[in-house]
């Protein structure tokens, strides 16, 4: 077994630790939503079902945790908007039939299929829940600056994102994010930004990484792994990183596979990772951020 496996499977290990519900969004509208669930049952998902319907909440900021069919909204006389039908999230249903032959024996045999659910708030007439107006600006000068010297164009929007092909990077309003248990409002917002940062140094005219075109390729993953790595080295130098990283493990775990799947994965994340940091704090790295 090589060194590369050896500690790719322990890093694998502490993230399976971390349970996909543990994952707390810094963000108001969506930590309104909690887990995900059924809107049949009323019952959350489990396994797989919650954390494919967790991804595409964050992944799309869906600030409702109610998924059904198009059939069950149609009940209750909610309508898909008509620009959000090709935006369906597949979850899996698995159950174990049993069959008897004509001597009455009996054999199990499992049943496994695919539905498409949409989240509420791609419902017409949907109202996202109400951020906290009142909330107070709070600053953190040193990144703020680095955002100023390094010219990034940052703007506001409802989600935050990085755009490769406008250079952008968007970031929700402050009034947005909110506390979680292991950050304050503040680190919330600027380990956010700085998760966003680092993607912006991969831009073909800066560090030239390849970030995929398709959510959830093997590319795309990487790219993932790259900035929630870069965004921990940058949130201990710049003093948000709270007071633990278990949601940087929990929000990992989504592309856990990627690291089963290439050992080298995660070296190559941190190396990446390390040249972002480099870019942006313009110093070298070293290892003494993380002591």
């Amino acid at each position: 077994m090589t060194v590369n496996k050896i500690i790719t499977d322990n890093i694998i290990k502490l993230i399976e630790g971390a349970n996909i519900s543990d994952f707390e969004s810094p963000f108001q509208s969506l930590s309104l939503a909690g887990e995900q669930k059924s809107l049949a049952t009323g019952n959350a998902y489990t396994g797989i079902n919650q954390l494919i319907t967790l991804l595409s909440a964050v992944n799309n900021r869906y600030t409702s945790s109610k998924w059904g069919t198009l059939k069950q909204f149609t009940k209750l006389n909610k309508r898909i908007r008509k620009e959000e039908l090709k935006n369906s999230t597949c979850i899996t249903f698995y159950k174990t039939l049993t069959k008897e032959d004509d001597s009455g024996n009996e054999s199990s045999f499992p049943m496994l299929r695919y539905y498409r659910v949409y989240n509420e708030a791609q419902t017409e007439g949907y109202e996202m829940p109400k951020s906290n107006p009142n909330i107070t600006r709070e600053y953190a000068p040193a990144i703020d600056k680095l955002v100023k010297s390094h010219n990034v164009k940052l703007l506001t929007g409802d989600i935050a994102c990085y755009s490769p092909n406008d250079d952008t990077v968007t970031m929700p309003d402050f009034a947005e994010f909110c506390e979680t248990s292991d950050k304050t409002t503040k680190e919330n917002y600027y380990s956010t930004l700085l998760h966003e940062l680092t993607h912006w140094t991969g831009h073909s005219s800066r560090l030239n990484r390849d970030f995929g075109t398709t959510f959830k390729s093997q590319k795309y993953a990487r790219e993932e792994l790259v900035a929630e790595v870069g965004a921990v080295f940058l949130s201990l130098e710049y003093g948000v990183a709270g007071k633990n990283l278990n949601n940087h493990g929990a929000y990992l775990k989504g592309w856990l596979q990627l690291l089963k799947s290439d050992p080298k994965a995660i070296f190559n994340a941190v190396r990446d990772a390390k040249k972002a940091f480099s870019f942006l704090a313009e110093k070298e790295f070293s290892a003494d951020i993380a002591a």
